[in-house]
Parts: C-alpha cells; sequence; structure tokens
C-alpha cells in the first residue's frame, strides 16, 4: 500500500466514523502504519493489525445497513443512575432506589483487563439494563468516578483494546 492510499484511506474512514462510532476503534493501527512511512511517495506492506482492521471496515461497509433513527435525542435524562467498580470485590450499580451487583471472578485480571475495563464493563452493564427496561434513542446520564471509562464510551474508543 502505498502512504498517500492510507493516508486517503485514514482520512475517509475517519468521516465514516462520524456515522458508524464504533469503528473508532477500528483506526488505531492505521496513523501508526502512515507514520512508519519514510515519505508520501513510497509504498509499504500492511502490517497484520492493519489488515485485521481493514477487513473488520470492509465487512461492516459491504454489509447491509441498519435503519437509523435520525430524530434529535432531546435532553440528558437524570435518571438518578451511579456504577462503581472494584478490583477487590467486583461491579456495583444504583438506579434511584434499586442496585445491582456482580461479583468479578478469580483470574479475571489479565490481558488489558485492569480497573478500566472493569470500570467500563460498570457502565456497559448500565447501558444493557437502561435498553432492557426500554430506553432508546435517548441520552441518559450515567454517573462513574472513572473518567477514562466514561471518555471512552463518549469517543467510541479506548486506549486499551479490552475497553473496546
Amino acid at each position: 500500500m502505498s502512504c498517500k492510499d492510507a493516508m486517503s484511506l485514514n482520512g475517509t474512514l475517519s468521516h465514516v466514523s462520524f456515522v458508524i462510532p464504533h469503528g473508532r476503534a477500528y483506526l488505531a493501527n492505521l496513523p501508526g502504519f502512515i507514520a512508519q512511512f519514510p515519505n508520501k511517495h513510497s509504498s509499504r506492506h500492511s502490517p497484520p493489525a492493519v489488515k485485521k482492521d481493514l477487513q473488520w471496515w470492509f465487512d461492516i461497509l459491504s454489509s447491509q445497513p441498519p435503519p437509523r433513527n435520525l430524530s434529535p435525542r432531546g435532553p440528558t435524562q437524570d435518571l438518578d443512575l451511579w456504577v462503581d467498580a472494584s478490583t477487590e470485590w467486583g461491579i456495583g450499580s444504583v438506579f434511584g432506589d434499586q442496585w445491582n451487583a456482580w461479583k468479578v471472578r478469580e483470574g479475571w485480571k489479565g490481558q488489558g483487563r485492569d480497573i478500566g475495563w472493569l470500570e467500563a464493563i460498570a457502565v456497559e452493564l448500565a447501558a444493557l439494563t437502561l435498553f432492557e427496561m426500554g430506553w432508546r434513542n435517548a441520552s441518559v446520564l450515567i454517573r462513574s468516578n472513572n473518567q477514562g471509562a466514561i471518555g471512552a464510551f463518549q469517543r467510541g474508543r479506548s486506549r486499551n483494546f479490552s475497553v473496546c
């Protein structure tokens, strides 16, 4: 692949990620690959990680797109929803006067699974709970003491691959 083609592809997919936000996680390897070119006229073989990301994009863009609701979500809803995680115990959430708790298993930590991952799982469990309760096309405030987990969900990506 030429540097010029890689840069063009990166720009195009960056724009497409506004429509497919979870695709941002599959853009992480392409800029690093572009940085390895000695000049914009040279060519290189794509490393396996870039090939895997581009295959993901190819599969997504080749499939039938799901219908998208273009109506505005409205203001953020504050449902009094709180989440937290502990490496010693697990995950907890409080939703008004209801709560949930999930205990971690022995050996859960490793290969990108750390407190940041656990905090992100807490946010994901809260989002799944809202989905099961019928919340759709809404902006809901989820409170967490881990800004990394909240930021990863807002951006649709994380530096920690396990959090994606």
